[in-house]
């Protein structure tokens, strides 16, 4: 049996489709693109996915049309199939990096990423099923349901809505403090350096952090385990990681993680661009499918930083920004 190609599309791109599926917007090309992607789907040749950061964004527009229609839109033809967040990733791609040295299975991480049903987060209701209650009951429950469940998952999402937007603004303060000393540097095969340097020391704290081996997590574990762990680590771990050449070379066997902070370098070295408070979502909804997925139809910008970085040659994932050289490729499947 044919594995489907799975295609992740970016909420850009969903917009402009929803747009023409609904007939708010005639293009004739999109409209090929979205008769493709229905025939391919039928039969089993692709799989398309969603972010889960994205399809909150999407449950939080307060113009029911929009929110509606594109939310049915993107169910449709994902069968509301989404990819989890990167972080939740992290320490499953490092247990495999150990278990790969040692010879071992490793976790399938491109089949435990993609998760699916979350209709109940984009205003859909969920429906309340049960043995020990009569159909009676279930229908006055599940009309209740309809009646107010909209509403409070709209008064939720409001509740969060400015400190989401408070917590962005709070990161784009910190990023762009942090990448000041790039402005200060020469060249920037310097600022590649750092941000080398600087990934490596990210990525040291986190398999440290994993193997429980830091002060904080110490006390959390047996002396025996931290023994068996701390040999594990001295083992596996190449010794000779000084040479930023062979830091890069030791940190693309982590794939979610080197793409994440691949783009993120990518984006600070581009000096003559600031920082938006979308680009750690935009970011983030890119890592897992880029490292894993089959297709990336995405944003322009990012779409030219990996490129560029090389993420695509990398990691064997097929990387377009516009409607015209994806449905090229759509056609050759």
């Amino acid at each position: 049996m044919r594995v489907p190609l799975i295609i992740y599309i970016d909420q850009n791109h969903w917009d402009k489709l929803e747009k023409v599926y609904y007939s708010k917007l005639k293009n004739d090309l999109i409209q090929d693109v979205l008769n493709k992607l229905n025939l391919l789907k039928s039969s089993n040749k692709i799989k398309i996915i969603l972010d889960l950061q994205r399809a909150i964004e999407t449950a939080q527009r307060t113009y029911d049309d929009s929110r509606i229609d594109l939310s049915n839109l993107m169910f449709t033809l994902s069968d509301e199939s989404f990819v989890i967040p990167w972080v939740y990733l992290q320490d499953i791609e490092i247990e495999n990096f150990f278990l790969r040295k040692q010879g071992k299975s490793e976790n399938f991480i491109r089949e435990i990423a993609i998760g699916k049903g979350f209709s109940y987060m984009m205003g859909e209701t969920p429906e309340v099923q049960s043995d020990s209650l009569n159909s009676d009951e279930l229908t006055l429950i599940n009309e209740k349901l309809k009646e107010y469940y909209p509403d409070l998952m709209k008064i939720q999402f409001e509740r969060y809505k400015n400190k989401d937007e408070q917590v962005q603004l709070e990161q784009v303060h910190r990023a762009e403090e942090a990448r000041k000393i790039l402005f200060q540097m020469d060249s920037d095969d310097e600022r590649k350096q750092l941000l080398i340097e600087k990934n490596f020391i990210f990525l040291m704290r986190d398999i440290m952090n994993f193997l429980k081996l830091t002060d904080e997590k110490k006390a959390t574990i047996s002396d025996i385990e931290y023994a068996t762990n701390a040999l594990l680590a001295s083992k596996t771990i190449p010794h000779n990681l000084k040479d930023n050449r062979k830091r890069v070379r030791f940190m693309k066997e982590f794939p979610i993680i080197y793409t994440h902070s691949t783009l993120v370098s990518f984006r600070d070295r581009d000096l003559r661009r600031k920082i938006d408070p979308n680009d750690l979502i935009d970011i983030a909804s890119y890592a897992v499918p880029i490292a894993y997925l089959d297709v990336v139809l995405g944003e322009k910008y990012f779409i030219t930083l990996a490129k560029q970085a090389k993420l695509d040659e990398l990691y064997g994932c097929r990387l377009f920004s516009k409607m015209e050289t994806f449905f090229d490729f759509l056609n050759q499947i």
